[in-house]
């Protein structure tokens, strides 16, 4: 089912929902003079539309740095690919992959709109998160330690003169230890309930 957004009732203005982002806020501007929310729709079921005949087109939007996918529907009007946990645009960096999804969803015909388009300011959003380059540097450094621990492991383990010992005869030495431990265990609670 694709949902829709609201509509305001306090003097004809507008609504805005908590996460709304400026990409919604324009489409919402842009579709009608009297906003006329636009639906949105995961990737699930843009697919399932998409394969019944309800999607005519796609629409490849550029806003800032990012590129979102509308889809024309056949009865619920334009509505905007949006991810499944959240239900906020689905933003793509690279057009190509908005294309490929495009492809994956079954829509063959479409057209862009590359008015928008700030190529620049996805230079400037990856700049601003210095958190996550730190991030992954120590996740980095965690795996390289994690990669030089193993290795002496296993080096030290083919290092150890000791002779090795087959799975069965482990086997049967812990098979034999839990017969005994069964045994003493058996024979412990016979002689508490004599007392």
């Amino acid at each position: 089912m694709i949902g829709t957004g609201t509509r305001g009732k306090r003097s004809g203005s507008l609504r805005r929902e908590p996460n709304q982002t400026i990409f919604q806020r324009r489409l919402h501007a842009a579709h009608s003079a009297n906003y006329a929310p636009e639906a949105t729709s995961c990737y699930f079921q843009a697919t399932a539309a998409a394969q019944a005949g309800g999607v005519l087109n796609a629409i490849l939007r550029a806003d800032g740095g990012h590129f979102f996918i509308e889809l024309e529907t056949r009865t619920a009007g334009t509505a905007v690919l949006v991810t499944s946990n959240n239900r906020r645009p689905r933003a793509f960096r690279n057009p190509i992959r908005a294309l490929e999804v495009i492809r994956e969803l079954g829509v063959e015909n479409g057209r862009f709109s590359l008015e928008a388009w700030r190529p620049d300011e996805t230079a400037r959003e990856r700049a601003s998160r210095p958190d996550r380059a730190e991030a992954m540097k120590q996740t980095h450094s965690n795996a390289a330690a994690h990669e030089k621990w193993f290795r002496e492991q296993v080096k030290e383990s083919l290092d150890d003169p000791r002779p090795n010992v087959s799975h069965a005869q482990v086997q049967k030495e812990m098979a034999d230890k839990k017969a005994a431990l069964r045994k003493r265990i058996a024979a412990g609670g016979a002689s508490a309930s004599h007392h």
